[in-house]
């Protein structure tokens, strides 16, 4: 829009009722001229600069403009509409006997399939939407699907007593000795396996690659209870560790090598050099890579990771604050924040304003502001990075908060290019598939006519 279309658009709203008709066409006549004038001088289409209007607290969403040095992102309000995926003429359809968007459940792809379980089905698809693998094999308890890793993974048949590992055509490659296992993380599974101690059996944790050569064995221990956990992945050279025996976590490195004794109730993964750990007495605080505790254990709940130098940490009234690597608060009274990533965060400001979600710069300054607040949800919950990825509730962003790609229910960041979704549409029917970056749907579950 041209700075005459805008201004005359203002203009008229103050003196249409004070000038006479005739004498109104000729004041318009010369603004118009005057303008064209303005416009030439500013290199014709003013909209490529910034707007330095005023905003009210009436005035309607204005996105994908500048207001006082502040950008407005299109972020979706409920009223915007939101690019969600599209079926194309090269869409797969994998015909199923239940309604999708309820009984359909998919993980993320890993080691180029994703594990499906449409109601008490189970089957393994490759990218194109073609099935790779029938799963007949049981379900693990309270623990993530199946899922492959260097074209093996951990199954159980029936009432088989101990674990396989299986290929991608659902060939036992090796029998494991134990009944119990989880999936692979950096090349290493952690499993139960029981063995005779005087005239009972006991428990004890071990650890094996994908080979099913056993690693770690210093790490092999008896377990009074509890359930088995998936290991940690490692972090800046670091893996939390969880002993059975001490029931505490510590950190171990790729060798399994302990090089933090298990000391903490609960551990954050190691990121910006630091992690975040739970003591005896119940509070937080962290440590760094030696294990010295470089942030006293004072805060009640549970902060956030650091991130490019910052942390987010709650204050006992509720209120959020991001706090330096000297645990000093560096700003301070917000309603909810999230970490920094790529020089900027999303947080919710502590006023009345209509803009409370805001994305900050590292000086703290707002540099874009959103038609939407998200208030049912957390930011910890709303907001996730993956590489150059941002996820935000249910839409992917731009590192201003501009739309990218939405749907009402996205199932997790993309892996191998593609991520589930469930785009509902009108008359309250849906579409559940499979979509890549540019927003096509590469394959879809729908329900058989017959």
């Amino acid at each position: 829009m041209k700075i005459r279309n805008l201004l005359v658009s203002g203009f008229s709203l103050c003196v249409l009722g004070a000038i006479p008709q005739p004498a109104e066409a000729q004041f318009f006549k010369k603004i118009s001229n005057m303008l064209e004038t303005v416009d030439k001088a500013l290199g014709g289409d003013a909209s490529k600069s910034n707007t330095n209007t005023e905003k009210t607290a009436n005035d309607a969403p204005q996105t994908g403009i500048t207001v006082n040095g502040i950008h407005q992102a299109t972020l979706y309000d409920g009223k915007t509409t939101m690019k969600c995926p599209v079926v194309t003429s090269n869409t797969k359809v994998i015909s199923v006997d239940v309604s999708p968007s309820i009984y359909v459940n998919m993980a993320s792809y890993s080691d180029g399939v994703a594990f499906v379980k449409v109601d008490k089905k189970c089957f393994f698809v490759d990218t194109l939407g073609n099935k790779v693998l029938d799963y007949n094999y049981g379900l693990p308890f309270m623990r993530e699907y199946p899922r492959f890793y260097q074209g093996v993974c951990p199954a159980k048949k029936g009432m088989a007593r101990n674990m396989s590992l299986i290929d991608k055509t659902g060939k036992v490659v090796m029998e494991l000795p134990v009944y119990d296992c989880t999936n692979f993380v950096d090349g290493v599974a952690a499993g139960f396996i029981s063995v005779q101690k005087g005239y009972s059996k006991v428990t004890k944790v071990v650890y094996f690659n994908t080979k099913g050569e056993p690693v770690y064995n210093n790490l092999i221990e008896e377990v009074k209870f509890g359930n088995l956990e998936t290991p940690r992945p490692l972090c800046e050279g670091l893996a939390a560790h969880y002993s059975y025996s001490k029931q505490l976590y510590g950190f171990r490195d790729e060798n399994g090598s302990l090089v933090i004794a298990p000391s903490y109730s609960k551990v954050q993964n190691f990121n910006d050099g630091l992690a975040a750990v739970q003591t005896a007495s119940g509070k937080w605080g962290y440590i760094d890579k030696t294990g010295k505790m470089v942030i006293e254990a004072k805060f009640s709940s549970e902060p956030g990771p650091f991130s490019e130098g910052y942390a987010v940490v709650e204050k006992r009234d509720g209120s959020k604050c991001y706090i330096d690597k000297q645990g000093n608060i560096a700003f301070d009274g917000l309603r909810d924040a999230s970490y920094f990533h790529n020089g900027k965060a999303f947080v919710r400001l502590n006023n009345s304003a209509r803009y409370s979600l805001a994305l900050i710069d590292k000086n703290f300054k707002v540099v874009s502001e959103f038609h939407t607040n998200l208030n049912s949800l957390p930011l910890e919950d709303a907001v996730s990075y993956s590489g150059d990825d941002i996820l935000i509730s249910n839409c992917f962003v731009t590192d201003m908060g501009d739309m990218i790609l939405g749907a009402e229910r996205l199932q997790s960041h993309f892996s191998d290019g593609l991520t589930y979704c469930v785009v509902w549409q009108e008359g309250g029917k849906s579409i559940c598939g499979c979509t890549n970056r540019k927003g096509e749907l590469v394959f879809i579950f729908k329900e058989s006519e017959f």
